[in-house]
């Protein structure tokens, strides 16, 4: 029976538009995909066989309907913050679960389309805080921080 409730929640739950997410907060936003683009709001840097796309948070949803949704394998913002904006986010995602260590969270929000799988269950927020800058990745923050 809890499997069948769990099941329905994360079936009927919305996802979130995780640019509509950042919107809230001042700083970088980045798209990682396969798709090389290019604008005079955007930095684009070869990663591999990707691409990571960076724009100003305020520009990520003109970036974002501007590149191929289905070459977009992950997505992540960075802004100064602190404790109480991690908590925040965790709270406004909803996460079902979450795993800290001394470096960063993993957790899984069944509002957040992206997800991997790890040690066999399933994540698809990373959070980092490193001094005063906080990094929030879509699964996971890719690209370094």
């Amino acid at each position: 029976m809890f499997f069948a409730v769990v099941l329905m929640v994360v079936c009927t739950t919305p996802t979130l538009n995780t640019y509509n997410f950042a919107q809230q907060y001042s700083g970088k936003y980045y798209f990682y995909t396969t798709q090389n683009y290019n604008s005079n709001i955007t930095t684009t840097t070869q990663n591999g066989n990707g691409y990571i796309i960076s724009c100003d948070i305020n520009k990520s949803k003109l970036v974002k309907n501007a590149l191929n949704k289905n070459l977009l394998f992950g997505e992540s913002f960075s802004f100064v913050g602190d404790e109480k904006d991690i908590n925040s986010i965790l709270q406004k995602l909803d996460v079902f679960y979450s795993t800290k260590n001394n470096l960063d969270i993993i957790a899984y929000s069944p509002k957040i389309d992206y997800a991997h799988t790890l040690n066999g269950k399933l994540y698809n927020v990373q959070i980092s805080k490193n001094n005063n800058v906080v990094n929030v990745g879509f699964p996971a923050i890719l690209g370094g921080f």
